[in-house]
């Protein structure tokens, strides 16, 4: 292979590698944001299961009673939208780290079409796999964010 050759092959090959870098860096992004919720998710299970034993064994007419019940229902609410989150972040990270998957493969393609072993529709199928990946993962990140600030102002108004 002559070097006019080998240039625009190199050139073609980092497309992949540069989708790569960026998507690998809104990852570390999703995957931080996922633990905090699902420490969070954790720390309010561990409150949830802590008031229902305190409304277990209090007594009726204990005043302190109706203030825990509603808590717990807070708690309960609180519980299903960072649920919600949660999966939405799941699923963003999932079709993120599949586009890294298919960019990695676009690469190993666009190197094995150079000798001929491959045709370019599968590289161009596989590329814009990922794409489709990046895009729907990104949707769902925006949707996480909404629902975020949408959270963040019930809590401020309680």
């Amino acid at each position: 292979m002559q070097a006019d050759q080998i240039i625009p092959l190199l050139q073609v090959t980092l497309v992949p590698v540069v989708m790569i870098s960026a998507v690998g860096l809104i990852c570390l992004t999703v995957q931080t944001r996922y633990g905090r919720i699902i420490d969070r998710i954790r720390a309010l299970n561990e409150e949830k299961r802590a008031i229902k034993t305190v409304l277990r064994i209090t007594d009726a007419s204990n005043p302190e009673l109706h203030r825990q019940k509603e808590r717990l229902e807070f708690v309960e609410t609180i519980l299903e939208k960072l649920t919600k989150r949660g999966l939405y972040l799941k699923w963003a990270l999932f079709l993120m780290l599949s586009s890294v998957f298919c960019f990695i493969a676009t690469s190993f393609l666009i190197l094995m079409s150079a000798i001929g072993i491959t045709q370019g529709y599968l590289i161009l199928g596989l590329f814009s796999i990922g794409m489709i990946c990046v895009l729907v993962g990104s949707l769902l990140l925006s949707l996480e964010v909404a629902l975020s600030y949408t959270m963040t102002m019930m809590e401020i108004r309680t």
